[in-house]
């Protein structure tokens, strides 16, 4: 390789890291903001509970239980890295890419 293509190798690299980082940011950030409505939703239903209203908090619970089921596996049980594999998932997933895990 001349140096050149050396050199434009290593930035088409850089840049495909640079786009990678910039995602995973993304998902983390999305992640905070799902785990700060999760405490939220904690605690309303905590409150309802407390006072007695069972079919209430069923109620408020069924939506969101719904979406978790759509939107999240469980992939493993660090959850840092559930969180890392989910991310690649949803990516080739959206590329239509099969991955199968062996664990």
């Amino acid at each position: 390789m001349t140096e050149t293509t050396k050199l434009q190798h290593g930035y088409d690299l850089l840049q495909m890291e640079e786009k990678q980082y910039r995602r995973t940011r993304r998902y983390l950030q999305e992640t905070s903001e799902i785990r700060h409505d999760f405490r939220q939703h904690i605690v309303y239903i905590s409150k309802l509970l407390e006072q007695g209203q069972i079919e209430k908090a069923k109620k408020y619970l069924s939506p969101i239980m719904e979406t978790v089921n759509r939107t999240h596996r469980i992939i493993c049980t660090n959850q840092a890295l559930d969180v890392i594999a989910n991310h690649y998932d949803d990516i080739a997933r959206s590329r239509n890419v099969v991955v199968k895990l062996v664990f």
